[in-house]
């Protein structure tokens, strides 16, 4: 195979994988559950700094940096039988970090555009108020 044929091989592999469609939901409809009695399980997969920091977090949100989630997935157990929600700043970490969910038998969706979008839309989010 010829090393043209390879890279063309490998453009479309990347393509394929870029092109899975991982469960996605809109901010507007995770909004809607967390006003309802509905349970909602809400997975951040950005840094400590990025969660306590100026953009903030969705309220009852756990922390779970996407590069610590294949150690850390115990602490999700509570939850298998819930779908978990996950964001992060735009949506890149946490269609990742469905993936891996999905890997181990995890109900998950991306929430699609991240907290971003969530901030654009003017929604709320908890702030930490520096001591």
């Amino acid at each position: 195979m010829s090393l043209m044929s390879m890279m063309i091989i490998g453009a479309a592999s990347i393509l394929n994988f870029q092109q899975h469609d991982s469960p996605s939901v809109s901010i507007e409809e995770i909004h809607k559950k967390m006003q309802s009695n509905e349970r909602v399980v809400l997975l951040d997969v950005r840094t400590p700094q990025e969660f306590g920091g100026e953009t903030g977090h969705l309220e009852g949100a756990i922390l779970l940096p996407v590069q610590d989630l294949t150690m850390r997935l115990g602490e999700l157990e509570p939850f298998k039988n819930d779908t978990i929600f996950v964001y992060c700043r735009t949506d890149n970490r946490s269609r990742s970090a469905v993936s891996i969910l999905e890997g181990k038998a995890f109900k998950a969706s991306f929430m699609k555009g991240g907290i971003s979008a969530w901030r654009a839309a003017g929604l709320p989010v908890v702030l930490e108020v520096p001591e």
